[in-house]
């Protein structure tokens, strides 16, 4: 402490370790592989460093969609250091993403858990998933029906990305 007629004796030293030190590295080198409609992968590595031991599982950030939302994605791996495992992969499909959509672009970032928290995100990275067949026709409903003649109705199914181009009907 200090005051006017001068400086105080020093008290105790403290020594305070941040917890932050001991959060993971940050995933590197995010890349998008294998696009189809309804999945895409994605790839990543750790550096070998201390930082990057011990990671519990990595969590991957999708930003995009028809609501323009954000979804976190658990993946499970926690052997990506390099040059140990080499690189990682997942794919990401309806089952881990329900609102996967086609013809659609997310927005990726991918994040290291380890038991003292996360890491800074990785670079981020984009993918846009491709235009997919049609959904199911809707039920059709028969009207008007004359002798060499009648009239079929359905509800339009979703395009997926690709415009409908004709319907195929079988009598």
């Amino acid at each position: 402490a200090v005051t006017s007629l001068g400086e105080g004796a020093w008290s105790e030293e403290l020594t305070v370790a941040s917890v932050t030190s001991l959060y993971p590295g940050a995933p590197r080198e995010l890349a998008v592989t294998a696009v189809a409609s309804r999945s895409f992968g994605v790839g990543w590595r750790m550096v070998d460093d201390p930082q990057s031991e011990n990671v519990l599982r990595y969590v991957l950030e999708v930003t995009g969609g028809r609501n323009a939302t954000t979804t976190f994605i658990t993946l499970s791996h926690t052997d990506c250091i390099v040059p140990g495992n080499g690189p990682c992969y997942a794919t990401i499909d309806q089952t881990a993403f329900a609102e996967l959509e086609t013809n659609t672009t997310y927005t990726l970032g991918l994040r290291a858990l380890n038991v003292y928290g996360a890491s800074v995100a990785s670079q981020v990275t984009s993918v846009t998933t491709l235009a997919g067949v049609p959904d199911l026709v809707g039920s059709p409903a028969v009207s008007s029906v004359m002798q060499t003649s009648m009239a079929v109705s359905w509800i339009a199914p979703a395009s997926n990305g690709d415009p409908l181009v004709m319907y195929r009907v079988w009598t």
